[in-house]
């Protein structure tokens, strides 16, 4: 039963996605669109209940109003003619939503919906511009996400534009995410203006950052034929490179290892070393020369493994990094990704009684030796990884 809700939970998570490029709008977000979004749902709290005081809950971006699932921030304690939205805030996946993005729904579907001119994310491992549009005097708008390596936390679309007044609006969204969601829609400044000299401080600012293109976000597909299948090439991460891994290489890199322990295996001796962030073990000749690689497995997500994984990744997103779909799958028994686990590359998915899953992956090298990537999952999120050289 497992299995097959675990076929069904992936269609239903895949087909909002497979639409996107067809369905979702695309472009720039504009002062104009963000008034009348803003305005509509200013008009949409009318009637509904009010949860709190908002003279008692005044904060720095104005009186909070709050709703069910939506807060709005205005300029008094009290509605009248007078009263300006300043901004606010939704928190509910029932609340309302721009361009079809809501609450909950995913980080694929938020960038397709708007302009995004860095598709790849290409930038810094804490930051990516997706677009810088238009220029001063006439207007302006930028778009940068915020990450932590391939998990994005925020992606903000800001708007500059002329007012009457010679001065420059200083609105727009932000979208706060976690673990490939959006958690709340959040918008500022609604009411605020600046010079044209704070815009282009701004400007200066967000375009001087993240543009060294050091990082970028691993390539994801839904159908999963067109990825590559696990090779070589993903044996080059966090600034090692797996398969030349020795015990000195990895303490340069990693620092003193807290515990090591050499153990007899036949005409060989294992070495066991344990570092804050991944455990190693190397095959070495009985002079505890030699050392070999044998298996590094992580322990914190503070090391990004092959394609960027890391522990607490979901399954959606490791699932989607990976070639997959070569053969079709009956709900039964494992999944075969891609070639054959009997054969020199292979992609295996395995879904477990008690809500577990475990992804493998392996190829052969040139040399002979047989590399597996194991992907162990509980709840659906990455608790242990392994990769191995027999």
């Amino acid at each position: 039963m497992f299995r097959r809700s675990i076929c069904f939970f992936l269609v239903i998570l895949l087909l909002p996605l497979s639409a996107l490029a067809e369905e979702a709008p695309s472009g720039i977000l504009t002062y104009d669109e963000l008034m009348v979004f803003a305005r509509e749902l200013r008009e949409s709290m009318d009637g509904m209940e009010l949860l709190n005081s908002p003279g008692q809950s005044v904060t720095e971006n104005g009186y909070a109003f709050a709703y069910d699932g939506t807060t709005l921030y205005l300029s008094t304690p009290g509605i009248s003619e007078e009263t300006r939205l300043m901004g606010f805030v939704i928190t509910s996946p029932e609340g309302a939503g721009i361009r079809g993005v809501h609450v909950g729904d995913s980080a694929e579907k938020l960038l397709a919906a708007f302009e995004n001119r860095n598709p790849s994310l290409q930038g810094s491992r804490t930051a990516a511009i997706l677009y810088l549009d238009g220029s001063l005097p006439e207007s302006t708008a930028w778009s940068r996400a915020e990450r932590d390596g391939q998990r994005l936390r925020t992606v903000q679309y800001a708007v500059h534009s002329r007012m009457a007044d010679g001065l420059y609006s200083d609105c727009g969204l932000l979208f706060t995410l976690d673990r490939d969601s959006i958690l709340a829609i959040r918008a500022y400044g609604l009411d605020s203006t600046c010079s044209m000299d704070a815009v282009r401080e701004t400007l200066n600012l967000v375009s001087g950052q993240d543009t060294a293109g050091t990082y970028s976000a691993v390539p994801r597909s839904l159908t999963g034929i067109d990825l590559e299948p696990f090779g070589e090439a993903d044996l080059s991460f966090s600034g090692m490179d797996f398969l030349s891994l020795t015990p000195t290489s990895l303490q340069a890199l990693l620092g003193n290892a807290v515990y090591a322990e050499w153990i007899p295996d036949g005409n060989m001796e294992l070495l066991n070393q344990a570092y804050d962030e991944c455990d190693a073990t190397f095959i070495c000749a009985p002079n505890q020369t030699d050392a070999r690689i044998v298996s590094l497995t992580f322990r914190t997500d503070a090391l990004e493994g092959p394609r960027a994984l890391r522990l607490g990744d979901s399954f959606a997103s490791v699932y989607q990094r990976f070639r997959h779909g070569e053969q079709p799958w009956d709900g039964e028994g494992a999944e075969i990704l891609y070639g054959d686990p009997q054969g020199t590359s292979f992609g295996q998915a395995e879904y477990g009684t008690d809500a577990t899953i475990t992804l493998r992956y392996g190829f052969r090298t040139a040399q002979g030796r047989l590399v597996t990537l194991f992907c162990f999952f509980e709840q659906m999120y990455l608790t242990e990884m392994i990769l191995s050289a027999d």
